[in-house]
């Protein structure tokens, strides 16, 4: 691709390179998000209303994600080593989608990977997925699939 300068003629670009899967990890998310206190209050500019309705500052206390974001976390249990092969152990991220569309997504991993990767167990709530599955996939080859079936972000 290049560029057109002032005159029409064509400038090439010096810094042209093919997209990578990872550069999408460095392109700035603009969706809406909201931070959440452990005990299921939204934070805004760094304070709450707690369940009495007073307002407190969120100080360092841990925070979650919460509405309209969906905590995601995926575990093996099969977190042992083949010869100097380590499967992957967890991966963690958050997902921008309602609830039945990531399970959808789910689904459809499964349904086309279920040979390299057996769910053992998955609990949903309004905004939290956890599958446990048992799989020899590194965490490389595991989250470029997550990443393949929208599930991840790129790692």
């Amino acid at each position: 691709m290049s560029a057109q300068s002032l005159t029409g003629s064509q400038v090439p670009c010096s810094n042209e390179q093919p997209a990578r899967q990872s550069d999408n990890a460095q392109v700035d998310d603009t969706r809406a998000t909201q931070t959440w206190t452990q005990s299921g209050y939204p934070i805004v500019d760094g304070k709450y209303l707690d369940g009495n309705g007073v307002t407190q500052s969120i100080g360092d206390e841990w925070t979650m994600s919460g509405p309209p974001v969906i905590d995601v976390y995926w575990h093996n249990r099969r977190r042992s080593r083949q010869g100097t092969r380590a499967y992957f152990g967890s991966i963690g991220a958050n997902a921008f989608d309602d609830l039945t569309e990531y399970i959808s997504r789910v689904r459809e991993f499964l349904r086309a990977q279920g040979h390299v990767c057996q769910i053992m167990s998955l609990n949903a709530t309004a905004y939290s997925v956890n599958v446990i599955v048992a799989s020899e996939l590194s965490t490389d080859e595991m989250g470029d699939l997550l990443w393949d079936y929208r599930l991840a972000p790129a790692n």
